[in-house]
């Protein structure tokens, strides 16, 4: 969503955001979209900063943390179903 990928062409490993088996399942079950609407995340976004500290451990542990942060946030205000 949003790549340089394309039908059938899998996009470029700096837009991969890692998904634990249940979320990438949900995904593919509601769509891309409604997917990340509902997290109230870019994923473009989230993937590039990943990718920007890509062999710094620390720092994409801080940026997961932050996404995992917004997810929180936005379930407890009832963006999140």
């Amino acid at each position: 969503m949003g790549t340089d990928g394309g039908l059938g062409i899998k996009p470029n490993d700096r837009y991969t955001c890692p998904l634990c088996h249940g979320c990438h399942r949900h995904q593919h079950q509601i769509g891309e979209p409604a997917f990340w609407a509902d997290a109230g995340i870019d994923p473009t976004d989230a993937a590039l900063r990943l990718w920007t500290v890509s062999g710094n451990h620390e720092q994409g542990l801080r940026v997961i943390f932050k996404v995992r942060q917004r997810i929180a946030l936005n379930s407890h205000v009832g963006i999140v179903p």
